[in-house]
């Protein structure tokens, strides 16, 4: 089942629920993550982490445009999910995200799965 969160914003945020009742959600984002459509976008997120959350995926995959709000965003939410005891994992990174992500070290902290790549770069332990 898909909920789709919308606003007013350049960004849409599309929460897909699994029928496992699993506590793994997975959120997919389209659009452009910028200054704009963070706020929204991170509320609808937070409400994602829940308790016993163990692990929250981002489906990057529609995501055209991401500026450093957008970047913080995700280094925000991965504080909170490590808070909460869950792990953020961030999936099909677009080309141009990616090449921000990477020259920030974003991947050292969170594990992403860029497009271009088959396997993950993973956290430094």
């Amino acid at each position: 089942m898909a909920t789709a969160l919308s606003s007013l914003t350049a960004c849409t945020l599309t929460v897909l629920t699994g029928e496992d009742g699993s506590r793994s959600p997975t959120a997919r984002l389209a659009g452009e993550l910028d200054l704009d459509s963070v706020p929204a976008v991170e509320e609808g997120l937070n409400r994602l982490l829940t308790p016993g959350t163990r692990l929250l995926v981002l489906d990057l995959s529609g995501i055209s445009f991401c500026d450093v709000s957008g970047v913080n965003l995700f280094l925000r939410l991965h504080r909170r999910c490590r808070a909460a005891g869950a792990r953020l994992r961030l999936h099909q990174v677009p080309r141009r995200p990616a090449r921000v992500m990477r020259e920030l070290e974003l991947h050292h902290l969170v594990t992403c799965l860029f497009q271009e790549t088959a396997a993950p770069a993973r956290p430094a332990a």
